[in-house]
């Protein structure tokens, strides 16, 4: 008699029958899980033959990619709740190994982006869960997922079967897939269904030979089943890349956009009766800054979504919730030489089904009038709109210039380094010899003032600021030549040097993951051809100390920038959601009662920063903004987004 393993990965018959999970063999009045060839399917998500069977009934995985750390927890619950209203049975999301582990061996679960806390409130609502745990996520996050303390490690070689990278990721994986497995839906305890292997590994070449590729997902598989997981695992890569990270027993899904149909076929052919799934179906589009706003046309979306079902596939809706890139946490592209480097905004709306602060856009309904439809029963109605507070405005006042800022964070333990070398963020020795993974580093040191020319060598990643005596001298990109001068008069107040590095967002995608460091890479500056040394590195990431410590300042009054700009109000009103109008600055970060809301800048597409209620009190607030490049003066709330011109993709 063949096991289940043996029928789940080899059996070649087709079979077409119903797939929305309430078929089942009737005996005696009662419905029991099939059986097939004398053996019981089991109550695990189980693919035979040309469908998927849960508790041994056929079922058709309707998901929606909803991402636990792009929404505040307290609004988790609506938007889980809409999610059911559309029709779906299953939540997907990723799990971020640098959320988790940003430090090197400080890996924790719990704070404000509670995994399990998420997990169980998938379950308490009860929806099924797929998993996409990595170690690689991609999904236009910083560095794909991965944690950038791995680049102080040279000998690291990312995604591949390097001994180095495989002993950070088995620590990670000892500590996460034990937390998972606990909550398989096999167990009785738990909503996760399956779990996929790695990300778009096909897409990845990296100098990585295929056998060493598939060595690399074998012995992730392996640390699945070492810790636990005994849920249906699958790979997902797109059109072209598909099969390229085959593995024997593992099922491929596909992704994809538009040509369902074709798609589809593709997959058929590769992987033969098997279930089809479509692991994303991209409802929309990221952006990038100076892009337009991406949108998706509604005809064709329908028109995809029907050639889907038609197919008998299930499907990821990818993404079914928007969110919000908060903090530091924005990915970057950087395809090629003629596209250049490329980071992604702070909003991830996506053009999603559910917008990023939870309104119900038309590719809802379209969904939920398809999806009721097809189960022919009504769908329960989505919890009503979330309260939009009224349009307002507060004055903003200077705060903490760069240099006070500077001297400030100064004391601080381990957030300033001396060298006469310029060192990238991540060789930095701060946060546990992990290095610098986010925001700003700040450079100082001094030339003769009678200095007439700075010369400049070296690589910026991303953007990079130059003063010489508090005066803005250039701005440089990751575009810019390696050489670069700056005249200057020869009787200098100081000449004191200062360059302010910004890391934009890694790059989340393609095959220049091991050249991702920030900083003045290899910089040198030379004072009329003697080079510059003794520089002071100061670390401005913005952290829960530095938070903290310059919370407790007091104004100091400078109108030359960058600046710290602040206001404090009163809400005495009922909270909700509200929207930062950022039309009027220039560049830079918003902390709002000191949680790191995201970036802005005026390159576009976004105008406005969603502020969810929570961040919001009765009482007191504190708004503070990191500007760049302009003197700003007010502090806006609107009653709607405005994410910048639209173009359609598809």
């Amino acid at each position: 008699m063949p096991s289940l393993d043996t029928l789940e990965e080899n059996d070649g018959r087709n079979e077409r029958n119903s797939v929305l999970g309430k078929s089942c063999e009737i005996v005696d009045g009662k419905c029991l899980p099939y059986e097939v060839n004398g053996l019981k399917l089991p109550k695990r998500l189980f693919a035979f033959r040309s469908k998927f069977y849960l508790n041994g009934r056929p079922f058709l995985i309707l998901s929606g990619a909803f991402h636990y750390f792009r929404t505040l927890p307290e609004q988790w619950g609506d938007r889980i709740l809409k999610m059911q209203a559309a029709g779906l049975n299953t939540v997907e999301t990723y799990v971020p190994w640098n959320l988790h582990e940003p430090y090197d061996g400080m890996i924790h679960f719990g704070g404000r982006w509670n995994l399990v806390d998420f997990i169980k409130m998938v379950h308490k609502l009860k929806m099924k869960m797929i998993i996409r745990p990595g170690p690689y996520i991609c999904s236009e996050w910083e560095f794909g997922g991965l944690p950038s303390w791995l680049l102080r490690q040279s000998t690291i070689k990312l995604r591949s079967h390097n001994k180095e990278f495989l002993s950070k990721v088995t620590r990670y994986f000892s500590r996460l897939l034990p937390l998972l497995a606990q909550y398989q839906y096999s167990t009785g305890n738990g909503p996760i269904i399956a779990f996929q292997l790695e990300n778009e590994y096909g897409a990845y070449v990296g100098g990585i030979k295929p056998s060493e590729k598939t060595s690399y997902l074998l012995f992730l598989k392996s640390l699945f089943k070492t810790y636990g997981i005994n849920e249906l695992i699958f790979t997902s890569d797109s059109s072209g890349d598909i099969g390229k990270s085959r593995l024997p027993g593992t099922l491929m899904t596909i992704n994809f956009q538009t040509q369902a149909t074709k798609h589809l076929n593709e997959l058929k052919t590769l992987q033969p009766d098997r279930p089809l799934f479509v692991a994303e179906w991209w409802t929309g589009w990221f952006d990038h800054w100076f892009e337009k706003h991406h949108i998706i046309n509604l005809e064709s979306f329908e028109h995809e979504l029907l050639s889907i079902i038609a197919n008998n596939a299930s499907i990821n809706f990818y993404m079914m919730v928007g969110g919000t890139n908060f903090g530091f946490w924005n990915g970057a592209n950087n395809h090629s030489i003629e596209s250049g480097y490329q980071p992604t905004i702070t909003s991830y709306d996506y053009d999603a089904p559910i917008t990023e602060d939870g309104r119900l856009s038309n590719k809802f309904f379209i969904i939920r009038r398809i999806l009721e439809k097809l189960s022919q029963t009504p769908l329960p109605e989505p919890p009503s709109k979330s309260h939009v507070i009224k349009p307002r405005s507060y004055d903003l006042t200077p705060f903490l210039s760069l240099s006070k800022l500077v001297k400030v964070i100064g004391q601080l333990a381990n957030y300033q380094t001396k060298s006469n070398y310029m060192l990238n963020m991540e060789s930095l020795d701060v946060h546990s010899q992990s290095g610098q993974s986010f925001g700003f580093l700040h450079l100082q040191s001094h030339c003769p003032k009678s200095t007439k020319q700075l010369l400049l060598k070296g690589v910026v990643r991303d953007r990079m600021y130059i003063y010489v005596d508090r005066k803005l001298k250039k701005i440089l990109t990751h575009r810019e030549e390696p050489t670069n001068i700056i005249e200057l008069s020869g009787a200098n107040e100081q000449c004191k040097i200062e360059l302010l590095l910004e890391n934009m967002g890694r790059v989340n995608y393609g095959n220049v993951l091991n050249i991702q460091h920030k900083g003045f890479l290899e910089g040198e500056i030379f004072a009329d051809g003697v080079k510059i040394k003794k520089w002071l590195h100061t670390v401005i990431d913005f952290s829960e100390e530095i938070i903290e410590k310059i919370a407790n300042e007091e104004s100091y009054v400078d109108h030359s920038l960058p600046n710290l700009y602040k206001t404090e109000f009163n809400l005495d009103d009922k909270i909700g959601d509200t929207f930062i109008d950022t039309s009027d600055f220039g560049k830079g970060i918003i902390l709002v009662n000191d949680f790191l809301l995201g970036k802005y800048w005026n390159a576009g597409p976004q105008r406005t920063l969603y502020l969810p209620a929570p961040l919001l009190r009765n009482g007191k607030n504190t708004v503070v903004v990191f500007e760049l490049e302009k003197n700003i003066t007010k502090l806006k709330f609107s009653n709607k987004p405005m994410l910048g011109k639209v173009t359609l993709r598809a």
